[in-house]
């Protein structure tokens, strides 16, 4: 991780610093870059679009911890950032698509944040997933 204190973050950055960070995701960026031409797509789009399905694979293989916890590690840190338009990115474009599912809900859990944690209990509250968190 690059260490951003909090706070730090750009929006219109969050696409370059997830690559950054994530760096096994260049290639998808790459594909998505290249399938959006000459528009530039927003975090939602990248997030939503690359690292969401990322999430997912790592959930269900079950495998590659230090890559999941890396991964929940870059939610924690947009979440805990003072920009409520990156806190959005993780949770409205990652988390509530994570929870739509029991399976990565639970497999997510252990490497889940306190902001992670609070995010989705905020989602699922009222609602049957809330056992399975």
């Amino acid at each position: 991780m690059t260490g951003k204190s909090r706070g730090a973050l750009q929006y219109d950055d969050l696409a370059a610093w997830l690559i950054e960070e994530i760096p096994e995701l260049e290639d998808a960026y790459k594909r998505e870059m290249e399938w959006w031409g000459q528009e530039k797509p927003g975090p939602h789009i990248i997030y939503g679009d690359v690292l969401t399905p990322y999430i997912i694979q790592l959930l269900e293989s079950g495998e590659h911890a230090q890559a999941t916890k890396r991964v929940f590690c870059v939610l924690e840190t947009m979440l805990a950032d003072q920009d409520i338009e990156v806190q959005a990115v993780a949770v409205v474009t990652v988390f509530e698509r994570l929870v739509g599912s029991r399976d990565w809900l639970r497999s997510m859990k252990p490497f889940a944040g306190p902001l992670a944690r609070e995010a989705v209990q905020d989602l699922i509250e009222g609602t049957e997933s809330e056992r399975d968190w």
